[in-house]
């Protein structure tokens, strides 16, 4: 499966230096890193701005399946960070929520 940008709920796959800019006033609420299956302990996804800041940075701590979720108090304004760009995603899929 490809990278999915349709609708209110990204669907991430694979891992990309290209920044993810909808040019709309797109926010993101969440982030959902799922793994269905067996992972490594240091698996890890980051989730940068255009200039390359780290926004969200998640590592696994296990060796079985895993799912972490994070909230952004306030929604990330895709306009104020220039795009995102997902560094690295070394299992599973990241689920980003917008609005």
């Amino acid at each position: 499966m490809a990278n999915l940008f349709l609708g209110k709920v990204w669907v991430i796959d694979t891992a990309s230096p290209v920044v993810i800019n909808d040019d709309q006033h797109t926010c993101i609420n969440a982030i959902h890193w799922v793994s269905p299956t067996a992972a490594t302990a240091g698996d890890n996804l980051e989730i940068t701005d255009a200039a390359d800041n780290v926004i969200v940075e998640m590592v696994c701590t296990g060796t079985t399946q895993f799912q972490y979720l994070m909230h952004f108090t306030s929604p990330l304004d895709l306009r104020s960070t220039g795009g995102i760009k997902v560094k690295t995603l070394d299992s599973g899929k990241a689920y980003i929520y917008t609005e």
